[in-house]
Formats: structure tokens, C-alpha cells, sequence
């Protein structure tokens, strides 16, 4: 379930009924056909804040079922704009400076003989 929006300008609201000799029902195909018919009444833009009711009314030996959908059709989030330069790639970090190895000791001169 989405929130119901601030824009309410346009309420669309669908229902379907479905019926049943002693409540044997056969097929659920009406709630799909009822979310179809809801999305066909706002075709370029978006719904939101949706909410269903589901009815089930019982007579002596028929189960009536009705489901009603309602919302609210808001106009189509615009996918975001290209950016007009490709976005500047950081420098690479400094490949680190290992310390020169230090001289070996020189061994002490020998004394002439």
C-alpha cells in the first residue's frame, strides 16, 4: 500500500463483483481484472495511496463477492537528466614511496702488513 499524496486532483476508483451458487467459486480472475482496469484509467502517469475493499454478501444460496479499488493518479516522475559532462574521476592515490635501504655497514679496513 502506498501513502495517500498530497495531490488528490484525480481519484480513480474501480469495482467488480463475482457471484456463487452455496459460495463455490471457481475462478479469482476478477481481482486481477480489477487492478487491470485501474492501472488502464491512468495510462501515462502513476498511481498511488491504492486501497481495497473486499465485500462478501451471502443470500440464502448465492455468495456475492465485490472488490472495490481505489487511488490516486499522480503525473509520471520524468527520469533524471543526463548530466550535460561525464562526472571527473578522482586521481588515483599516490603509489606510496618505500624508503631507500639503508648502506650495508663497510667492513674495517684491514691494516697493511
Amino acid at each position: 500500500m502506498t501513502q495517500v499524496p498530497a495531490d488528490r486532483s484525480r481519484r480513480v476508483e474501480v469495482s467488480e463483483t463475482s457471484g456463487g451458487l452455496f459460495g463455490l467459486f471457481f475462478s479469482n480472475d476478477f481481482v486481477d481484472e480489477t487492478a487491470e482496469q485501474l492501472r488502464a484509467q491512468c495510462p501515462q502517469g502513476r498511481l498511488s495511496g491504492v486501497t481495497t475493499k473486499f465485500e462478501s454478501t451471502l443470500y440464502v444460496i448465492w455468495v456475492s463477492r465485490k472488490i472495490t479499488a481505489a487511488g490516486y493518479c499522480l503525473p509520471a516522475v520524468p527520469p533524471p537528466a543526463a548530466p550535460s559532462t561525464p562526472p571527473s574521476l578522482p586521481a588515483p592515490p599516490a603509489a606510496p614511496v618505500a624508503p631507500a635501504p639503508a648502506a650495508a655497514p663497510s667492513a674495517p679496513a684491514e691494516a697493511p702488513r
